[in-house]
């Protein structure tokens, strides 16, 4: 998505405030959701074609359109937080708010890096549940794309006793890495990027690079049985059940390929299900009513794909 010069003046009533004292006494950055729309909550529509018009509701708040934009960007819209025009969106919400992937995530990105910088837990699942439960890590969204290099590299390194110094360094790697995924790519583009996390992780520890040979080929498969692993469960896309598999996989890889074995989890369970309207319930493995026959698959699924075993339910 490249970024185009703002041609017109938008409503911004609705936007989140984005200066120093717009958080609440939660901590959640006021205006914000956690799901759908992040500025009104309404539900977010997908374009399968960047040409395909955008929404032109007009607000709630003042009456004025909320997605004002000039034809010569070629469907460019507006950044209702920072104000920049994006050509190529493919998601707004119903209403035209269309929220660009680096306001959309950077406050959730600083929390997984802070926290996970401080955090001495091998346990990247225990530290997964933290984060999702973080007000500012919505139910949907590229924030995802850095979590599970994140918890992933921090267990790593917290099980070798790596120094702090090092984990922060590789922790900013994979933020670097992950903030050139994009939003929506899973179903965009057929790539999860908390699938590609998986990857990131295991290039980052690596010290892997597009000439390496053993690190190279580690990397691509532990994305490949991650978007394999994700795919066997089917769609729509939550970005919780791929933390959940990405964090499996990952755990999985790093003790075959790596050697590095971390905190094995009892069980795994969503803790954010309630969230999503489009929550698959029973047909999840990971939803707390799941199905015997829909665990059963997806551990089948990891088993042929990596050999995981007694790992869970």
């Amino acid at each position: 998505m490249s970024q185009a010069e703002p041609t017109t003046t938008t409503c911004n009533c609705r936007a989140p405030d984005t200066s120093a004292t717009s958080t609440s006494s939660s901590g959640e950055p006021r205006g914000m959701r956690k799901n759908n729309c992040v500025v009104c909550g309404a539900d977010l529509v997908y374009r399968t074609r960047a040409t395909q018009p955008l929404p032109q509701a007009r607000d709630g708040g003042c009456g004025a359109r909320v997605n004002d934009h000039d034809e010569a960007t070629g469907g460019g819209a507006r950044c209702v937080v920072c104000g920049g025009v994006f050509d190529d969106v493919m998601v707004t919400c119903g209403r035209g708010h269309f929220v660009c992937d680096s306001c959309h995530s950077a406050d959730a990105v600083h929390a997984i890096l802070a926290v996970c910088a401080e955090s001495d837990t091998s346990d990247p699942l225990s530290l997964a549940y933290s984060l999702l439960e973080f007000p500012s890590v919505c139910m949907h969204g590229p924030e995802h794309h850095f979590l599970v290099p994140a918890v992933l590299i921090t267990a790593y390194h917290n099980t070798l006793g790596s120094p702090r110094e090092k984990k922060l360094a590789d922790l900013k790697a994979a933020k670097q890495r992950s903030s050139e995924v994009p939003g929506g790519w899973c179903g965009f583009c057929g790539c999860c990027g908390g699938a590609v996390g998986v990857g990131i992780f295991l290039s980052v520890v690596q010290n892997a690079t597009p000439m390496s040979t053993s690190e190279w080929a580690c990397s691509n498969q532990g994305t490949g049985v991650a978007l394999g692993s994700l795919s066997s469960i089917g769609g729509p896309r939550c970005c919780a059940r791929a933390t959940f598999n990405g964090v499996i996989v990952g755990q999985h890889f790093a003790a075959a390929k790596l050697g590095v074995t971390f905190t094995k989890p009892n069980n795994i369970v969503c803790n954010v299900f309630k969230n999503n309207k489009q929550c698959l319930g029973v047909k999840c493995p990971f939803h707390p009513r799941g199905s015997p026959e829909s665990r059963s698959g997806y551990t089948q699924n990891l088993q042929a794909s990596c050999g995981l075993v007694n790992l869970l339910w």
